[in-house]
């Protein structure tokens, strides 16, 4: 039952990010990563901090913004190229882009350029915690 749950939560906060909810995905994905002991929590905190990125440059802070997906990417580096039915190395360059995207607006103290935000691609089928 605690597995199901986790993984209900953990599926939750993919689509909230997916709907750019990032806040609203924080939440979830912190209640995953306080419940979960498991070797995925440096996973879900990397997700989390992703999301909570994004969530700052939504609120135009841009140098918080540049220090989570920096953060993130690091917790990220350290899982596969998929990882929980997640394509997480294309999700890694997307927040990677990002970052440079903030770096260069920070740094010429202009404005960061409209463009999509990630969609974090997941496969329940290539998810071995989802059975």
């Amino acid at each position: 039952m605690r597995e199901t749950h986790l993984q209900e939560l953990y599926v939750k906060g993919l689509q909230l990010f997916n709907r750019e909810q990032f806040y609203e995905c924080h939440d979830t994905l912190e209640e995953l990563w306080l419940e979960d002991s498991g070797s995925d929590r440096l996973f879900y905190q990397g997700l989390i901090q992703v999301a909570v990125g994004f969530y700052h440059l939504t609120g135009v802070k841009l140098g918080a913004a540049r220090t989570m997906m920096r953060m993130a990417l690091e917790k990220l580096a350290h899982y596969p190229p998929k990882h929980r039915g997640i394509q997480l190395a294309e999700f890694r360059e997307q927040v990677a882009a990002w970052k440079r995207i903030l770096d260069e607006a920070i740094a010429l103290k202009g404005d960061v350029p409209k463009r999509s935000f990630p969609k974090i691609e997941y496969d329940p089928a290539e998810d071995s915690s989802a059975e």
